[in-house]
């Protein structure tokens, strides 16, 4: 796990990587509003911490809390920049702007979710592309690339290609909202091979638990029953 570092050293390190920004202005607090180049961003920035599923410690996450702040945000006309830093490899991971914004305050808390070996493979200088399970796209850069970030983020998030090992289809706000209800599919590989061998042993319970662990935050209306409905699709 990464350690955290204080708000304030996490909002002080943010607004360093622009300091040949002379146009650049922001409010207090966080989150912030923020101008640069003439155009107003919300921005949140926020330590990742881990997913605490202790079989799958690379899981990794931010939570944004149910937040009167957050109702401003969702009814204004700027995008919502929010940035998880991991202090190890002084990297951040974007989430899609346009899609979280439209989660914010619809339940307790909202958990966008990375991984920590996502964030170890970060080079400088490199936009690295993953998704997880759900099919959200998460970006990861340098800390030095945020200037860079905030003059792309619209055409990364906007590309729909498809990768070699994920054929992502890029989700609505609506149907994001859906798909947290109830998850129809697995995705990621590596919870997909595991799956699959515990099933190969009929070990139908410990697979049911597999995926519970893995997605219940992100699909929270998913009952015993569903569970086993999932797994059983992979069931050969």
């Amino acid at each position: 796990m990464s350690p955290k570092i204080p708000a304030k050293d996490l909002k002080d390190l943010f607004i360093s990587t622009f300091k040949d920004e002379k146009s650049l202005k922001y409010e207090a607090g966080n989150p912030f509003l923020m101008k640069l180049k003439a155009k107003e961003y919300y921005v949140f920035l926020k330590n990742i911490s881990s997913a605490y599923y202790k079989k799958y410690p690379d899981n990794a996450r931010i939570q944004l809390p149910f937040s009167p702040h957050f109702k401003k945000i969702s009814e204004s006309n700027f995008d919502f920049i929010i940035l998880g830093y991991d202090s190890v490899f002084q990297t951040f991971s974007a989430w899609d702007p346009h899609l979280i914004k439209a989660r914010l305050n619809v339940r307790g808390n909202v958990s966008l979710f990375t991984r920590f070996s996502f964030q170890k493979k970060c080079k400088l200088n490199q936009f690295k592309e993953h998704h997880i399970s759900d099919g959200t796209r998460i970006v990861l850069f340098s800390t030095k690339s945020t200037p860079q970030y905030f003059n792309s983020y619209k055409s990364i998030f906007d590309n729909t290609k498809q990768n070699e090992k994920f054929k992502f289809k890029k989700l609505s706000a609506k149907n994001l909202l859906e798909n947290e209800d109830k998850l129809n599919s697995i995705e990621d590989p590596t919870i997909l091979k595991s799956l699959k061998k515990l099933l190969k042993n009929d070990n139908k319970l410990e697979a049911v638990n597999l995926c519970a662990l893995n997605y219940q935050e992100k699909s929270p209306k998913m009952i015993l029953a569903d569970w086993f409905n999932l797994v059983e699709k992979y069931q050969t």
